[in-house]
């Protein structure tokens, strides 16, 4: 997938999920933010959170293996760790008295027969590294 289409792809799946976390009450504090040379998907807060989110997107159907595994399959420990630096640099110039948390959300979009982009389903993991 050339990096135009993964990035376009990756897009879809972010927006997809603010969506989602508006509808949990959440609102956007940032997006795409470059901290400690590492990138922070979203930043969401809620009236007690504050939400970093690796997003994760997908051409799968949930349930159905793929070649390339889970969505969330992709943050392994070396990613885990980018996410972690950057939202501690993130916090060291943005301080807070909302809980930080860490959420890993997968995004599985299938394409459709006139070549549009469609939804199938967001699974979000809140706290998904533990705590820190």
């Amino acid at each position: 997938m050339s990096s135009t289409k993964k990035q376009l792809l990756g897009r879809i799946g972010e927006d997809a999920v603010t969506r989602r976390y508006a509808e949990m009450g959440f609102t956007v504090k940032d997006r795409n933010v470059h901290m400690s040379h590492n990138e922070i998907d979203l930043i969401l807060q809620s009236a007690t959170h504050l939400v970093f989110v690796e997003v994760k997107t997908r051409h799968a159907v949930p349930g159905v293996r793929s070649r390339f595994g889970r969505p969330a399959d992709a943050v392994n420990k070396a990613k885990r760790t980018r996410v972690v630096e950057a939202a501690k640099a993130y916090l060291r110039d943005n301080p807070t008295s909302l809980q930080p948390r860490i959420d890993v959300a997968e995004v599985y979009v299938n394409r459709c027969a006139d070549g549009s982009e469609r939804i199938t389903d967001i699974l979000i993991f809140p706290n998904a590294f533990g705590a820190r």
